[in-house]
């Protein structure tokens, strides 16, 4: 990793400063600086363009209840395309452009993805016990519970209450507010 982050910073101007160079001995310095410019205009136009477009698709896959996860790595991809554009030199304005060709960007943010998740330590939990004892296993299910025993079970007083016997379940007779109102009567 550490190779890596001194090739970005120090690798990458050093081409640049090369390419620099190279390009304004063969067309001079006021075009090479007009190139510049002009790809960087380039890079602003079609982000606009293609984040609009992205953008969209997103707010339809929202609409649609689903999670737009596609979208939002091609609009990261698209925003790395940019600000290689807007960066000065043109090693960066080739990654740039390349960044902004649809397959090449999903190739790209797919291997960061992995990258970046091989790399992270995911920690989920889904709350605590309550008690102080620290996070639960999954296990616990919090809510509201009413004691049917044997003591609190009531004998059936009406035809409706007959329905709720079940073989193989524990007798539960809801109190009159737990049950679904009759329907037949107007």
């Amino acid at each position: 990793m550490a190779i890596l982050i001194l090739c970005l910073f120090v690798g990458l101007p050093v081409a640049e400063i090369l390419t620099f160079i190279e390009v304004g001995g063969r067309i001079g310095g006021l075009p090479t600086i007009g190139a510049t410019i002009a790809t960087a205009a380039a890079g602003a136009i079609l982000f606009r363009i293609q984040g609009l477009t992205t953008l969209r698709r997103a707010q339809e896959s929202l609409g649609h209840g689903r999670m737009p996860l596609a979208e939002v790595l091609g609009g990261l991809g698209l925003l790395l395309a940019a600000v290689c554009l807007f960066v000065p030199g043109f090693v960066t304005d080739v990654i740039g452009f390349l960044l902004f060709i649809p397959p090449i960007r999903i190739l790209v943010m797919a291997v960061l993805l992995r990258s970046v998740l091989a790399k992270a330590h995911v920690h989920m939990s889904s709350g605590s016990h309550g008690d102080g004892r620290g996070p639960s296993n999954g296990s616990t299910i919090d809510g509201d519970f009413q004691d049917v025993s044997e003591a609190g079970v009531s004998e059936p007083n009406s035809a409706g209450d007959a329905d709720l016997e079940r073989p193989g379940l524990p007798d539960y007779r809801p109190d009159k507010a737990d049950r679904p109102q009759d329907r037949t009567k107007p």
